[in-house]
């Protein structure tokens, strides 16, 4: 599989929330992003990376849990152990970690844990079309990244 880089398929710059943004802003940026997930930082300004919430997130850790979203935050919503990968990552990495960890997103983060990217399946299976190398690669991330755990 070629060894492009990451920053080539990332997102940049994610819209973000903090532990302290309201469940309601949350779930309103991801319909208003049409994405499943997202990144949790220690502060706007510093983008540290802190955990993620997803919209199953938002479901199980606090739907489920009859939890008043309404004045819920997004710490209380939150994966904390999050599988990232550094700057310098090839898509190669990229496809191993999702297959591995069994997650359709993964942040793209500094050296010292400063989140500049997301990518997603769907990044890879754009790369896929443009690159007939990595397509096997990608479906059979696909495939293990879609059965039960």
């Amino acid at each position: 599989m070629p060894t492009r880089p990451l920053t080539e398929l990332m997102t940049r710059d994610p819209i973000c929330a903090t532990p302290q943004t309201p469940v309601p802003e949350v779930a309103r940026m991801l319909r208003d992003e049409d994405t499943g997930i997202i990144p949790v930082v220690d502060s706007p300004e510093n983008r540290r990376l802190v955990g993620v919430v997803t919209d199953r997130d938002l479901v199980v850790r606090l739907v489920a849990q009859d939890v008043d979203v309404t004045g819920a935050m997004a710490h209380q919503a939150m994966s904390e152990q999050v599988a990232t990968l550094g700057e310098d990552a090839t898509l190669e990495d990229c496809v191993r970690l999702m297959a591995e960890k069994q997650v359709r997103r993964v942040p793209i983060v500094t050296g010292d844990g400063m989140l500049v990217g997301i990518v997603s399946q769907a990044d890879l299976a754009r790369a896929a079309e443009d690159d007939k190398e990595i397509e096997d690669e990608v479906a059979g991330m696909v495939e293990q990244v879609s059965e039960p755990g």
